[in-house]
């Protein structure tokens, strides 16, 4: 085996233990996540180029950590009241943070890009 498919399956296992971690629980977000994971590989799987597949498996573990960082879940406890399941590994930003980071990097189109219509 090939050491870029070494790195390719690494990514991919990364990618879904950061799933499962983020959408414990979750049935329906943790089968999209996987579902979706997996279609993205299959649609890359004829891919030769070194290059783009180099930047796609950075694409992956930067997904995952997103995930392994940054994802918290809330759970319900009374009407209005959520538990975060937050553990050492989680990132907490303020909103100072946030709020700077929007007015730096602010564009005229909607979220990611878009029109925002």
């Amino acid at each position: 085996m090939s050491s870029l498919r070494i790195e390719v399956l690494g990514a991919y296992r990364q990618l879904l233990q950061s799933q499962r971690r983020a959408f414990k629980g979750d049935v329906q977000a943790l089968t999209a996540a996987h579902q979706k994971t997996r279609q993205e590989f299959m649609n890359s799987r004829d891919d030769t180029d070194s290059k783009t597949i180099h930047e796609k498996i950075a694409l992956a573990k930067q997904v995952a950590t997103l995930l392994h960082r940054n994802i918290v879940q809330g759970v319900q406890k009374e009407n209005q009241v959520y538990k975060l399941q937050l553990d050492q590994e989680h990132e907490i930003n303020d909103n100072d943070t946030i709020n700077g980071f929007k007015r730096i990097n602010k564009h005229s189109g909607g979220c990611c890009g878009g029109s925002g219509h």
